[in-house]
């Protein structure tokens, strides 16, 4: 874990969970006090809110990149490029009785790159090399995440929650 990284993540999950309080207090006024248009308005604060927590705490990463891009849709990440140093990750959350299928596949001209399936602790839960497919069962918060050594070549990495 990269230096900084520690304490980006933290203060990203402390403004989460400031809003969510903020968000909570308000909504709690609002129905005491019976006001729609303000419960109007905290609706829509909070639906702002929710798109820039999802923009901004979903996916990240610490990597360098030559001539190409890493991209990430709904359940799929993938990356085409010449040079490609660092880890890239995406989370999810996995509820009871759901299962996080998750497949890596790749192709390398040279250097490395490996997935990893990495639990609310920090802690590495499957490691993928290109062709592998993992289940995972335990409810949680995960991190998927790609990491690179000067790799010149692509992946994808696709999950599907059920």
């Amino acid at each position: 874990m990269f230096p900084y990284e520690f304490i980006i993540i933290s203060l990203l999950q402390y403004i989460q969970n400031l809003t969510d309080d903020i968000i909570g207090m308000i909504i709690e006024i609002c129905i005491k006090k019976e006001s729609y248009s303000m419960l109007k308005r905290v609706g829509i604060f909070s639906l702002i809110g929710l798109i820039l927590l999802n923009l901004v705490g979903c996916t990240g990463g610490s990597y360098t990149i030559t001539v190409g891009e890493i991209d990430t849709q709904q359940n799929v990440m993938s990356g085409e490029y010449k040079s490609f140093s660092g880890h890239y990750f995406k989370k999810v959350k996995l509820e009871d009785r759901q299962t996080l299928k998750v497949t890596f596949s790749g192709d390398t001209e040279k250097g490395e790159i490996i997935a990893k399936v990495i639990d609310s602790d920090g802690n590495t839960s499957k490691t993928l090399k290109s062709g592998n497919t993992v289940t995972i069962f335990e409810p949680g918060h995960y991190k998927l995440q790609v990491e690179g050594k000067e790799h010149k070549g692509h992946f994808t990495l696709s999950w599907k929650i059920e």
